[in-house]
């Protein structure tokens, strides 16, 4: 069995509680950074979730994640013109951006 490691900037119960109070039924959400995929939680009462991530390790832990870098991803036929409602994300803290 493979050991995963711990994302270091997942959303906690508490996080996912407000996010879930605050962001209206009915919108889409985009969580362009979504790592082990906590963001597709919100996906309930008609919201629609869009999760990508740019690191394998941690997008094939959801199987709505999406496995790309979001500058390639956005700018792709079929979402050129989409629009999202919220973008939440947390924001992350490893090496790809340093």
């Amino acid at each position: 069995m493979v050991q995963l490691r711990s994302h270091p900037a997942t959303f906690n119960d508490d996080i996912l509680a407000a996010f879930d109070r605050a962001i209206p039924d009915n919108v889409t959400i985009l969580d362009p950074l979504a790592g082990t995929g906590g963001i597709h939680k919100l996906s309930m009462r008609g919201r629609k979730v869009t999760g990508v991530e740019l690191e394998p390790e941690w997008a094939r832990q959801h199987p709505d994640t999406i496995c790309q870098d979001f500058f390639e991803f956005a700018p792709q036929r079929q979402y050129r013109n989409v629009t999202w409602d919220v973008v939440a994300t947390s924001v992350v803290f490893g090496n790809r951006i340093s």
